[in-house]
């Protein structure tokens, strides 16, 4: 059996909630990020960089007894990426952490998630953001099975760059439930 043999090993902080409250700081917006981190060294390096970019961290919860968010990326000879991951602390994030953080929320405003937390918890913060005349981004990775309900309270699908024509479809009959648009990457 081929082992694939690479000659190069990197660590890097990331994480799609990480790099997008990242992205948005640098772009200038005031970013708030709620995420569950371990009480150890890569959680400490997380909130470190996140205040480093002008992310707000006053809902990261430092969990002792959990791990940090973790993810092993390997690419093969045509340059495609597997994900495997440990969510870590951020499995542990409830509803309940939701509704804290959702009492400094102001319309008009983003809210932006994904699932590398809980489906349910990401539900609840899209529900409260809705109602409170937030504008909400659904980007539903790591991929899984969605409840219909949710689709109602996403105004924005960014699927990532998964085959563009299947959400294509899926996006209009979405927009009965209430996606407004769907966002493309390339």
């Amino acid at each position: 059996m081929d082992c694939g043999r690479r000659a190069r090993f990197a660590f890097g902080n990331g994480g799609k909630g990480s790099n997008q409250a990242i992205g948005a700081a640098r772009l200038g917006a005031r970013c708030k990020l709620l995420a569950g981190v371990g009480a150890d060294k890569f959680g400490d390096e997380a909130v470190q960089l996140w205040r480093a970019e002008g992310v707000d961290c006053s809902a990261v919860r430092q969990m002792v007894g959990t791990p940090t968010m973790a993810g092993i990326i390997i690419l093969d000879a045509a340059g495609e990426n597997r994900i495997i991951t440990d969510p870590g602390a951020n499995a542990r994030l409830t509803g309940t952490d939701v509704e804290t953080f959702a009492a400094t929320w102001t319309s008009p405003g983003i809210l932006l998630t994904q699932l590398e937390i809980p489906v349910e918890t990401a539900a609840r913060a899209l529900a409260i953001g809705k109602a409170r005349g937030l504008t909400t981004i659904l980007n539903p990775a790591p991929g899984r099975a969605l409840p219909k309900e949710i689709l109602a309270d996403v105004d924005i699908h960014d699927p990532g760059p998964e085959p563009g024509a299947d959400w294509l479809a899926v996006s209009r009959t979405d927009k009965r439930r209430g996606i407004q648009g769907i966002a493309l990457q390339v």
